[in-house]
């Protein structure tokens, strides 16, 4: 009933793949983004790059003056810039002003004096690198899209790259990203799952031998996924480019919670012999659940949408898929009783390989302490490397178009990567002041003197050229009379591009970047730079706030990387005192969380040493990670407390917990890791990295749940209080 009341949910459910969402909305720095959108117009810029054979060649030239014209036209675009339309502000010497573009005669004229042309761009103090390369063989058209981020910059961009079918160019630019994340997105949204399916099937049959536990473990928790996806539909929670892993890895963590159910129900040959199972496992696998819901709803700490709509729905599936498994698997498996007794879930795993290998862990302790200490020690060199950064550019592999397109145009222009820095005067007062116009100047020139960025572009550069035009004696000086420079913008008012960079009223004025680098680090970098420079250089009672779309994507994704820290430590808390509560015994909480916490450090150590960063996504592994991996030792304690309470010494105890229940954990394990690897095959570099990372950190916890956690029991006496010797 309730997967048929889900039809309903899942119907309205829609697709939105789109990154917007990974954006802070409800922070100040949000508003002042709008207040400079309203100012002074969108900032997203499709960059599109023609290669010539030479300086100036004639093909090139050509285009450009086809496609400037050609993509005025579409719908969204607010503004084409080019050599072929924005002006060169040159003052001649009958006092006059020309306003004219570099390539105004280009079309009405066969015969074309390109070193003409070249000697007014090479003046200019705009066009160059940023409208064409520094050797004049690579020129670009910069497509400025409306004030509106969300609205139709797929059309736009297919747009382009429609007209362009045929024509040897590069195009990117942050909407170009935000694209391609979106239409890949929904193709990886419709293999993943399938593949899922197949490989956690082969999983399940592998371990059972029977057709019928197929059915109930992916038909459990296949219908766990699909009331999530109702409930999402009936909230208006869209499947985005964060929550669409969640359907792979449910069904896998739904897979693993059933290989328990299935271990227990193994003998069973009546219904009293499934529920005498059953009471068993029910309280190590609702821990588990508890525990991974916690992993996720980590993340929800966070203030970025995407990320709290991770947690909070990842949360509710998990707990979702563990009542399905509590309940629906059990009434699936009365179907067939006795003919789904399968014996013990063992699969290819010997029966005595478990002792074997316990009683030579057990005996030889201080190897075994001294081992992980050892890989720990190692991964400390990578820790002490490991960086927080996240970059939309390195989510693309290397080698595909759209980033060999992002790496020409960086190469040979100025940048592509758009931050703006809002310059506001105080009430009453204007921005074209000698002492506000000296201080934009000097901030322009500083942040154009850092590496990382390309190019930067205020008021005072046509300010400058025009004042040297007129006083040849002046050249490159700023004029600061403030009557000189109103006459001078009376005479630039015609230019469009006047507004990107100065408000009508004049109260506020835009420095325009061009970053060469795109990490959210460089990008929140650049923002501390000016808010430093400001503080010590600008004027009293003016601000210079940092903003723009890319500004924003880089401190909200540096929010998500700092928040998931924040929410691993809220995680392993939670854990630790639901693990005190249910097991009543402080040494347990120690001895079950440290050899989780152990694999966590290696595998961030190797991600250090591999250069991997942490960032939007595997910063999230910390939390969701240990939600899961403290699954397996839930189910060692569990058996092992039980052992002791029956009689058992220490030893023997827990060689028969080992001996009951690792079948069961590595065939869950081993689903919980191919739900995580299958995210491997995303086009997606971010989260390539997260599936392939948290797979490989389930198995390390799967190891040392086997190794490191019977030496701390045992050797503690956290279960009964006695600290038994470690011996070799």
């Amino acid at each position: 009933m309730v997967s048929i009341l889900s039809i309903s949910g899942v119907r309205l459910l829609v697709v939105d793949t789109g990154t917007s969402a990974f954006l802070d909305r409800d922070s100040p720095e949000w508003n002042v983004y709008q207040e400079s959108l309203r100012k002074f117009g969108g900032d997203e810029i499709v960059v599109v790059a023609f290669r010539g054979e030479g300086p100036y060649d004639p093909r090139v030239i050509s285009e450009i003056i086809e496609f400037t014209s050609s993509f005025e036209d579409i719908a969204g675009v607010r503004r084409v810039d080019s050599i072929a339309s924005v002006p060169i502000v040159l003052a001649k010497e009958n006092g006059s002003v020309s306003l004219q573009p570099a390539l105004s005669e280009y079309s009405t004229s066969g015969d074309v004096d390109f070193e003409n042309i070249a000697s007014l761009i090479r003046m200019d103090r705009i066009a160059p690198r940023n409208l064409l390369s520094e050797d004049e063989t690579v020129f670009a058209i910069n497509v400025i899209l409306d004030s509106d981020i969300d609205r139709g910059r797929e059309q736009v961009v297919s747009e382009i790259r429609r007209r362009l079918e045929g024509r040897p160019a590069w195009i990117s630019g942050v909407p170009v990203f935000r694209t391609e994340v979106n239409s890949r997105t929904r193709v990886e949204l419709a293999i993943f799952v399938p593949i899922t399916l197949l490989l956690v099937g082969i999983v399940v049959i592998g371990a059972s031998r029977r057709p019928w536990a197929v059915v109930v473990s992916l038909g459990t928790s296949g219908v766990g996924v699909w009331c999530l996806l109702g409930a999402m539909g009936f909230l208006g929670t869209p499947l985005s480019l964060s929550t669409m892993i969640l359907p792979s890895v449910l069904l896998a963590l739904g897979s693993a919670y059933i290989m328990h159910v299935l271990s227990a129900a193994s003998d069973a040959t009546d219904v009293i012999d499934l529920e005498r199972g059953l009471l068993i496992v029910s309280r190590p696998v609702g821990l588990s659940g508890l525990t991974t819901a916690i992993g996720f709803l980590a993340m929800s700490t966070v203030s970025i949408e995407a990320i709290r709509q991770l947690g909070v729905f990842g949360a509710i599936g998990v707990v979702v898929v563990l009542t399905a498994t509590l309940s629906l698997a059990p009434a699936l498996l009365t179907l067939s009783l006795p003919r789904t007794a399968t014996g013990p879930i063992n699969g290819n795993l010997r029966l005595g390989t478990q002792r074997f290998v316990m009683d030579i862990v057990l005996r030889n302790r201080k190897v075994v302490i001294v081992v992980w200490i050892l890989f720990l020690s190692a991964s400390a060199v990578g820790l002490s490397r490991l960086q927080i950064e996240t970059d939309i550019v390195l989510w693309f592999s290397r080698g595909t178009e759209i980033r060999q397109s992002f790496d020409a145009i960086q190469e040979r222009l100025s940048g592509i990567t758009p931050v703006n820095v809002m310059v506001t005067a105080p009430t009453d007062r204007t921005v074209l002041t000698a002492e506000a116009l000296t201080s934009i100047e000097g901030l322009a020139q500083y942040l154009e003197g850092q590496p990382s960025v390309g190019r930067s572009i205020s008021i005072t550069d046509p300010l400058i050229q025009l004042h040297s035009g007129f006083e040849p004696d002046s050249a490159g000086v700023l004029p600061t009379d403030t009557n000189l420079v109103s006459q001078y913008l009376l005479l630039l008012d015609s230019i469009d591009q006047l507004r990107d960079v100065l408000t009508p009223d004049r109260t506020s004025a835009n420095i325009l970047l061009r970053l060469r680098e795109n990490g959210s680090r460089n990008i929140v970098d650049v923002g501390r730079k000016v808010d430093e420079w400001w503080s010590s250089y600008g004027p009293p009672g003016y601000t210079a706030v940092t903003t723009g779309v890319m500004y924003e994507f880089g401190r909200a994704e540096e929010e998500i990387a700092y928040g998931q820290i924040r929410g691993l430590g809220l995680a392993l808390s939670a854990i630790g005192v639901i693990l005190v509560v249910i097991f009543r015994k402080p040494l347990i909480v120690f001895a079950a969380l440290i050899p989780n916490l152990v694999p966590l450090a290696i595998a961030y150590g190797i991600m250090g040493l591999l250069g991997i960063a942490l960032d939007a996504a595997t910063i999230c592994i910390g939390a969701l990670a240990l939600g899961i991996a403290v699954d397996d030792t839930i189910h060692v304690v569990s058996a092992f407390d039980g052992m002791v309470l029956s009689g058992m010494d220490e030893g023997e105890a827990m060689a028969t917990a080992v001996h009951q229940v690792a079948p069961a954990l590595v065939y869950s394990t081993a689903a919980v890791a191919i739900g995580f690897s299958v995210l491997g095959l995303s086009e997606f570099v971010l989260i390539r990295n997260l599936g392939l990372v948290t797979s490989a950190m389930v198995v390390v916890c799967l190891i040392s749940d086997l190794s490191l956690l019977p030496v701390l029991l045992v050797s503690s006496g956290a279960v009964t209080g006695k600290t038994t010797r470690l011996r070799q």
